[in-house]
């Protein structure tokens, strides 16, 4: 008898399962399971796309082994070593999008675009609520395949808006929950673009708003064996902070690898 071994089933609603209900109508032994888990992490964008509604969001972050960010200055560049750098790359190039918040833009004008290998840009990603990113910024006037977006809210001046105005750059305008964008809203509004991931890039009250939100699927953290101190030197996760250890945001299935000579540490947030 003929006998097909499946890893695991596809979460497409339109296909899930049809396959194998094909194979054992003509009689095929079908099973399913085996090395599952390693099926799953491989395709875990498309699964939270379709089981869970929104893209996958991973947060991403280098930062010191005493968990810096920045200086006390601001300066940040560079914390991680070239590999680090390079791999930083690769994941922007497997995110259909990418998200920072406006004080990133602000202290670093960053491009977020695809450098170091090769790959198509994402969607840039900029959470400004009240109209705060300079129209000088190097990410409105790229020449990219990809939108630039600036999501914001009803707060936003009109006229801050016609100075942000450029061919490649869509402005949304959000529901705000506390004078923020509205994470859940925005998350929508990318899944009807046919985004289907988001890579983070913070910094530290971004981070702290994802996870509070429990939208958080991966975290991938650079961490390069440098000190820096200081009491105003940023981490990166800002917000209020947890009042208890055991509250914390904790991480199971946990991958470290060695990265030149920094580490590269991911895990997936377990549900609370």
């Amino acid at each position: 008898m003929a006998r097909v071994v499946v890893a695991a089933q596809d979460p497409h609603p339109a296909v899930r399962g049809r396959g194998i209900a094909r194979l054992e109508a003509g009689g095929v032994a079908v099973e399913v399971g085996l090395e599952r888990a390693r099926a799953e992490r491989v395709n875990e964008i498309s699964t939270v796309f379709y089981t869970r509604g929104r893209p996958f969001v991973t947060l991403k972050w280098a930062m010191t082994l005493d968990g810096k960010i920045a200086t006390r200055t601001g300066d940040s560049r560079w914390i991680s070593g070239e590999a680090s750098r390079a791999r930083a790359h690769e994941l922007r190039r497997r995110h259909a999008a990418v998200l920072v918040g406006v004080n990133t833009v602000r202290a670093d004008d960053p491009a977020l675009t695809v450098r170091h290998v090769p790959g198509r840009d994402p969607w840039r990603v900029v959470l400004d609520s009240g109209g705060r990113t300079p129209p000088k910024s190097k990410l409105l006037h790229l020449d990219s395949a990809a939108p630039t977006v600036i999501a914001t809210t009803e707060a936003m001046p009109n006229d801050v808006e016609r100075a942000l105005a450029r061919p490649n750059v869509q402005l949304w305008r959000l529901p705000a929950r506390e004078g923020r964008v509205e994470l859940g809203a925005l998350l929508a509004r990318l899944r009807e673009a046919a985004l289907d991931s988001v890579l983070v890039e913070g910094g530290g009250q971004v981070h702290a708003s994802f996870l509070a939100a429990g939208l958080v699927d991966r975290v991938v953290c650079f961490v390069a064996p440098k000190l820096l101190g200081g009491r105003t030197a940023p981490g990166p996760v800002g917000g209020e902070g947890i009042d208890e250890v055991a509250r914390a945001f904790a991480l199971e299935k946990l991958e470290v690898e060695p990265l030149g000579g920094d580490l590269l540490i991911t895990g997936v947030p377990k549900r609370r």
